[in-house]
């Protein structure tokens, strides 16, 4: 099964976002530090990861790095979430490799059907 780690640093919107994949059949651990999100991608297998953009300590743009850093160019896919994002950001996380980009509030659903056809090639109704 395929596991999903969910990373942002507001608890109630990890927990949501958990919730809804699993409610998709997903596997998902959810985290409110993107540090231990990275440390943990060292012993558990992962195939997507899902952060939220600005976080404390570590924004998209630097976790894209420490992703390349840490695991090479061999890392999971990652889509990001975000209510503060630039076109400048935008764009540099896509060229950096990000799958998509959602803006918050409203892209869970969106976000769901996104991975579950691009990622995972699965068709869920919604």
């Amino acid at each position: 099964m395929a596991t999903i780690f969910v990373v942002d640093d507001e608890e109630d919107i990890t927990n949501i976002l958990v919730q809804s994949f699993k409610d998709h059949g997903y596997d998902v651990i959810g985290f409110v530090c993107p540090e231990k999100m990275i440390r943990s991608l060292q012993v558990i297998k992962c195939s997507l990861i899902i952060s939220d953009f600005k976080m404390p300590k570590v924004d998209g743009l630097q976790l894209m790095v420490e992703l390349k850093d840490i695991i090479g160019n061999e890392h999971p896919p990652v889509v990001f979430f975000t209510g503060y994002l630039g076109k400048e950001n935008y764009s540099s996380l896509l060229d950096r490799g990000a799958k998509a980009v959602f803006q918050k509030p409203q892209m869970y659903d969106e976000m769901i059907d996104f991975v579950s056809s691009n990622i995972f090639n699965k068709n869920y109704p919604n």
